[in-house]
C-alpha cells in the first residue's frame, strides 16, 4: 500500500480505527458491568448496541469496503449520538414523574420490538443515577463523546473517499 502522506494513511485506515475504538468501549462497558457490578440501565444497553452494530459495520469495511457500510457506520453513530444525548439530559435533569424505563417502555409497546427483544430492559438501573464517573465525565457523557468522535471519523471517511475507491484501499 503507498500512501502520498501519513494523513492519507490515517483516512484510510479509519475503518480499522473505528473498530479498535468500538471493541474496547464495549469490553470496558461489560467490564463495568460484570466486573464492578454496575448494572446498565435500558439506554445504556441502547447504546451498547449502537456500538455493537457500528463494531459489525467497520469489521465488515476492513475487508468489505463499500459506501453503504460506512454510511450504516455514520447512521449508527448518529443514532447512537442521539440516545446518548438523552442520557446525557435524563442524567442532568431527572424527570419528577417517570424514568427511562417508562419512556423506552412506550416506545416499545408502539413498535414490533416488544415481542422480539423484551429482555433488552431487564435490568433495573435508572437513567437518571450516575455509579461512576471517569475524570469527572459519567459513563453516558464518555459514550456520548465516543459516538460523536466516531461519526466524525465516519464522515471524514466518508468524505475523503466518496468519489475514490475505499478507505482501506491503495491511493
Amino acid at each position: 500500500m503507498q500512501f502520498s502522506s501519513k494523513r492519507d494513511f490515517i483516512v484510510k485506515n479509519i475503518p480499522i480505527l473505528i473498530f479498535f475504538i468500538t471493541t474496547l468501549l464495549i469490553l470496558i462497558g461489560l467490564y463495568i458491568q460484570h466486573v464492578m457490578n454496575i448494572e446498565p440501565c435500558p439506554l445504556c444497553i441502547i447504546q451498547r448496541y449502537f456500538y455493537f452494530l457500528i463494531l459489525l459495520t467497520s469489521f465488515f469495511s476492513i475487508f468489505f469496503f463499500s459506501k453503504a457500510l460506512l454510511v450504516f457506520t455514520i447512521i449508527f453513530s448518529f443514532f447512537g449520538t442521539i440516545t446518548a444525548i438523552r442520557h446525557v439530559y435524563l442524567e442532568k435533569n431527572p424527570p419528577e414523574t417517570f424514568d427511562c424505563v417508562a419512556d423506552v417502555g412506550f416506545l416499545m409497546e408502539n413498535f414490533p420490538l416488544t415481542k422480539t427483544l423484551p429482555m433488552i430492559f431487564s435490568g433495573k438501573a435508572d437513567c437518571t443515577d450516575i455509579p461512576l464517573t471517569i475524570i469527572g465525565l459519567s459513563i453516558a457523557e464518555w459514550s456520548l463523546a465516543w459516538f460523536i468522535i466516531i461519526m466524525c471519523f465516519g464522515v471524514v471517511c466518508f468524505k475523503k473517499n466518496y468519489l475514490r475507491s475505499s478507505c482501506n484501499s491503495p491511493a
